[in-house]
């Protein structure tokens, strides 16, 4: 197995540089030196050694390797254990490289704000930061976007299987970007409120869907006045607020970092009515989704 998908169907011989396997021994062949990863770890205890440290990992788990790491299995894992995503940043933006992912400045404010995202992928980073414990708040999103991004490798069901890959990687980056993270996106805000914990797990897998605060307390066994309290309580935020620049902030990267269409954006983060997307876009950041993907996108 190459690390690249090859296009069938839709553009045929097409190599796009990203893949999903179960097959650790593809973390020790040349070609993955090319290469991010991310590992998926869904079991209860994982022996390794990474650069030669021992790793015992109990509980369910990411590791993020760049392409100087080295980890080795001690034991067997089954398929259904370990999940490898391998992918080049340039994959995101043509910018972006090995190189300048490491770089400290001499980045443009957009490449710097992409680069962020693969700052557990650098050549610095502790093995502290490499490992994420996943908790059962964001485990079903971790679950559900590998699933999704091994489909449309798989199937290619659509024209748009490229972009909307990359689209679902990008949603991960988002969730590990905000993991014990201190600089955290304004949507991605620490609670110790349970109830406000549930509802954040939730929006983070169905923002794309329709959502009333009426259903969201049906759903949580509580009134939409007790809620909305409790929830801006502990985030500093209305729940409408929170769940709008979560939207606002995914809808503005896909723009910049996909081709997608506008339209397909606009559904996928939630809002549907392509007039309404496109007014409150531009009070939110001063652009039209449009001029906003004219300025920013280098994909295109």
């Amino acid at each position: 197995m190459q690390l690249k998908t090859v296009g069938c169907e839709y553009y045929p011989g097409y190599e796009f540089p990203v893949s999903i396997t179960s097959d650790v021994t593809k973390l020790e062949e040349g070609e993955a030196t090319q290469y991010y990863k991310i590992l998926f770890l869904d079991g209860k205890h994982s022996e390794m050694l990474l650069n030669g440290e021992r790793l015992s990992l109990l509980g369910t788990s990411l590791i993020c390797l760049n392409e100087q790491d080295r980890l080795e299995f001690a034991g067997f894992h089954s398929e259904e254990e370990v999940q490898i995503l391998f992918f080049q940043p340039e994959v995101f933006n043509g910018n972006l490289t090995f190189e300048t992912c490491n770089q400290n400045g001499g980045l443009s404010v957009t490449d710097s704000q992409d680069a962020y995202y693969f700052k557990r992928f650098r050549w610095d980073a502790q093995i502290e930061q490499k490992v994420l414990y996943l908790n059962e708040s964001v485990l079903p999103l971790v679950r559900k976007k590998f699933k999704a991004i091994h489909e449309l490798l798989k199937v290619q069901a659509t024209e748009y299987w490229p972009c909307m890959s990359r689209t679902n990687i990008l949603e991960l980056l988002f969730c590990i970007t905000g993991l014990e993270d201190s600089k955290r996106e304004d949507y991605l805000v620490e609670t110790d409120s349970k109830l406000a914990t549930e509802v954040i797990s939730y929006l983070q897998l169905h923002y794309e869907e329709k959502i009333t605060l009426e259903e969201l307390a049906v759903k949580f066994g509580t009134n939409r006045t007790t809620l909305n309290e409790e929830f801006k309580e502990s985030t500093g935020k209305s729940l409408n607020k929170y769940l709008q620049q979560m939207r606002f902030q995914i809808a503005a990267t896909l723009l910049k970092d996909t081709l997608i269409p506008i339209i397909e954006i606009c559904q996928r983060t939630g809002f549907y009515d392509m007039s309404y997307f496109s007014k409150t876009f531009k009070k939110e950041t001063g652009y039209t989704p449009a001029r906003y993907r004219k300025i920013y996108n280098k994909l295109d």
